[in-house]
């Protein structure tokens, strides 16, 4: 069809700089000297440069959607836009991490995921989804020090690496974001892992090895391990819909855990005392605050993420809490002396209990 010549910074890099959609062969985009331009590739010749815009700063990658719908440059300084080869609209704009060092889209087009190596050296997979609307970023893996050979699932819901120590670790996008990733280890093949291939539906991960292969099933549920606790964990509660997991630990921190398998957000947290014992946990009947039973007395928490409050009339150690049916009342035990305490929550003031003395 003909020869297209423009110049690369580093001709070596060419790979990184030029991209061709891979359903239609239609187009053709390029990165030169920060001009983004795209060739359309007729059925006799490739037309003429088309500017679509400038891209400033150090490109990491240039990559076209497989569908041709856009071309996706990748910035060294975090920003990735996603433009629009016949020029008509104005590019997508998403701002990720510095240190961007590659992209790469699903075969579908619906998962864009960006490699960032951060200034420590560590490296991490930024996912956005642009299946539904606007683009958004609803996971980021922490990929570690050491990259290995890193691959993800045709679909885009699970990734892949050989890790240091003949191990393989797997991420899923159905998992909670803090989720650990799940660790692959064959005892039976002494040799180190060499590649990785995901089945075309991510139900099976095949590796390989010096002399031997292994097939993972995938299609099976397997446990999720949260991390994060410093100490032991005293307490667990699910929100009413299910979207959120909370826990306490003596490490003074209550952590609310999202588990939206499309949600970005590892943890919040809710309360931070250290040196403080956490009991106990109770949610309120409407769900938008919580009571937490300490070393130190009663705290009342605030889901919308006001600052939260201690009860007053009572700095002892508390381990039973519950609200009452209607949410107007909260009540804790301290269980050494066998004696409940009753608060208003509107207020925080300490109601009397029955005869002035407790309820034994």
């Amino acid at each position: 069809l003909g020869t297209l010549g423009f110049s690369l910074p580093d001709p070596r890099l060419w790979f990184m700089h030029t991209s061709m959609d891979t359903w239609t062969g239609r187009w053709l985009g390029a990165v030169v000297n920060n001009e983004v331009l795209v060739f359309e590739i007729g059925e006799h010749e490739p037309s003429k440069p088309r500017r679509l815009g400038r891209h400033e700063g150090p490109i990491a990658h240039v990559q076209f959607d497989p569908f041709g719908r856009f071309l996706a440059t990748a910035g060294v300084a975090g920003d990735i836009r996603l433009w629009d080869p016949t020029a008509v609209a104005p590019p997508t704009v998403l701002q990720g991490p510095a240190g961007i060092r590659g992209i790469n889209l699903q075969p579908d087009g619906s998962f864009l995921a960006a490699a960032v190596e951060n200034p420590a050296g560590k490296f991490a997979s930024w996912i956005y989804d642009l299946a539904e609307g606007e683009p958004r970023l609803v996971r980021r893996l922490d990929l570690g020090q050491e990259v290995g050979f890193v691959t993800g699932d045709p679909i885009g819901r699970q990734v892949a690496k050989i890790s240091p120590g003949d191990t393989v670790l797997l991420w899923t996008q159905g998992a909670p974001a803090a989720a650990e990733p799940l660790t692959l280890r064959s005892g039976d093949l002494p040799w180190p892992y060499r590649r990785l291939s995901f089945h075309p539906q991510g139900r099976w991960l095949a590796t390989t090895s010096t002399n031997g292969l292994t097939l993972w099933p995938l299609a099976r549920r397997y446990p999720v391990v949260i991390e994060a606790h410093d100490k032991e964990v005293w307490s667990l509660a699910f929100a009413p819909d299910g979207s959120w997991l909370a826990s306490t630990s003596h490490d003074g921190t209550v952590r609310l855990w999202s588990l939206d398998d499309d949600s970005p957000d590892e943890v919040r947290v809710l309360l931070d005392e250290p040196g403080v014992r956490l009991w106990s946990f109770a949610l309120s009947p409407l769900g938008d605050q919580a009571l937490v039973g300490t070393s130190s007395g009663v705290r009342l928490i605030s889901l919308s993420g006001e600052p939260p409050r201690t009860l007053e009339g009572h700095r002892g150690s508390v381990i039973p809490v519950a609200f009452s049916p209607d949410g107007r009342l909260a009540a804790g035990v301290r269980s050494a002396v066998g004696r409940a305490y009753v608060w208003d929550v509107a207020s925080g003031r300490a109601l009397e209990t029955p005869e002035g003395e407790g309820i034994p």
